[in-house]
C-alpha cells in the first residue's frame, strides 16, 4: 500500500507537469511535446512495478515509455540549456537499444538467470547513465556564459536534482524483472517521489527561463541600463573579442560593469542569451566587412578567422553561416570582396 501511494503522487505530480507544459505558450513546439513525453515517461516508470502486481496485463505500455525516459530527458536539458541546438532524425536511433534490449528483457524473451541477461541488463542502464550523465554535463557547461537569471537558478536546480535521477538508475534495475527486497522498492518510490517534487517546481520557471523578457526586469525600469548599455559599446570599442579566451568576467571587468548587471543589460538590452553570441557577433561582424573589403581579398579566411578572435576554422564557419546564410567564401564573392 505505501508504494502504491507513493508511486501514485509521483505518477499524479508528472502527469500535472505534463498538463503545464503542455499549455505555456514559452516552449517551442518540439520542446513542448518532448517534455510532455518525458512527464508521461516518468509518471509510467514510477507506475511500473505496481503494474506487474495489479495489471500485469498492461504492463508492456508502461515499459515502452519508461525506456524512453533516458532519452527525452537529454533531449529536453539540450533543448533548453543548448542554445541553437535542434532534435535531428538520428537522435531517435538511440531509442533502438533502450527499447530493443528492454523489451527482450521484460517480456522474458533471453533466461533472466543467464549471463546474456545480465550482460543486456547492464547495456540498458549503460546507454541510460550516459545520457542522463551527458544531459547533466550540458547543464553546467553553460552556466557561466548563461545571461538568461531565471534559466541560471534553473541550471543549479536540475544539477542538484541530478543524483536523484542517476541513483533511479543505479540502485534498482531499470526494469525490475526480478523480485526486490521491500526495502529497497520503498527506497526507490522515495527516490521516484523525491525526483517529482522536485520537477515539479523546477517546471514554474521554465517559461520564465526561455522567455526572460517575461521574467526579467526590462531596462526602462533599470535606470543604471542606459549608462551599462554605453558602457558596453565603449568596452567593445576596444576589440576585447580579438582574444579567444574573453570570459564574462574579464568584459565585466574591462567595462567597470558588475557581472549580475553585466549579464541583465546583454540579455534584455542586447537581445543576446549568453555571452559567447554577444561576442561572436562582433567578431563576425567585424569579419564581414573585412571579406567586403577589397583590400583584404588576399587574406586567407582562416586569418581572419584567427585574428577575431575565433580558436578554429569550423567552428566560425558554422557561426557565420547561421548569421549570414552563406559561407564566408560566398560572402566575399558576393560583396565586392573578391
Amino acid at each position: 500500500m505505501f508504494d502504491l501511494v507513493v508511486r501514485s503522487m509521483a505518477a499524479g505530480m508528472a502527469l500535472a507537469k505534463a498538463a503545464a507544459l503542455a499549455r505555456t505558450v514559452a516552449l517551442s513546439v518540439v520542446t513542448r511535446q518532448i517534455g510532455v513525453a518525458a512527464c508521461l515517461a516518468f509518471a509510467a516508470h514510477a507506475m511500473l512495478p505496481v503494474a506487474r502486481q495489479l495489471w500485469p496485463d498492461l504492463i508492456v505500455l508502461l515499459i515502452v515509455p519508461t525506456l524512453a525516459a533516458p532519452l527525452l530527458y537529454w533531449m529536453l536539458a539540450r533543448l533548453i540549456f543548448v542554445d541553437g541546438w535542434q532534435v535531428r532524425h538520428w537522435h531517435w536511433a538511440a531509442l533502438l537499444p533502450l527499447e530493443g534490449i528492454g523489451l527482450v528483457l521484460a517480456l522474458g524473451l533471453i533466461d533472466r538467470g543467464t549471463t546474456l541477461a545480465a550482460l543486456a541488463g547492464l547495456v540498458l542502464r549503460g546507454v541510460a547513465l550516459v545520457l542522463v550523465v551527458d544531459a547533466l554535463q550540458s547543464v553546467w557547461r553553460g552556466y557561466r556564459d548563461d545571461l538568461i537569471e531565471a534559466r541560471r537558478r534553473l541550471r543549479i536546480a536540475l544539477i542538484l536534482a541530478g543524483p536523484l535521477a542517476i541513483a533511479m538508475l543505479l540502485l534498482p534495475p531499470m526494469l525490475p524483472v526480478t523480485a526486490r527486497p521491500p526495502l529497497l522498492l520503498r527506497v526507490e518510490s522515495g527516490l521516484l517521489l523525491a525526483f517529482a517534487l522536485a520537477v515539479a517546481m523546477l517546471v514554474l520557471r521554465v517559461e520564465a527561463a526561455l522567455a526572460p523578457d517575461r521574467g526579467a526586469a526590462q531596462p526602462e525600469t533599470d535606470p543604471s541600463s542606459p549608462d551599462d548599455l554605453a558602457r558596453i559599446d565603449r568596452a567593445m570599442a576596444e576589440e576585447p573579442w580579438r582574444d579567444c579566451a574573453l570570459t564574462l568576467e574579464r568584459f565585466a571587468a574591462l567595462a567597470g560593469i558588475p557581472v549580475y548587471r553585466l549579464r541583465r543589460a546583454i540579455s534584455d538590452g542586447l537581445g543576446h542569451r549568453n555571452f559567447p553570441a554577444f561576442v561572436n557577433a562582433a567578431r563576425l561582424d567585424a569579419i564581414a566587412l573585412q571579406l567586403a573589403n577589397p583590400e583584404c581579398a588576399r587574406t586567407p579566411i582562416l586569418t581572419l578567422a584567427l585574428d577575431h578572435g575565433f580558436g578554429s576554422i569550423g567552428p566560425f564557419n558554422r557561426a557565420f553561416r547561421e548569421r549570414f546564410g552563406v559561407t564566408p567564401t560566398v560572402y566575399r564573392a558576393t560583396n565586392g570582396g573578391s
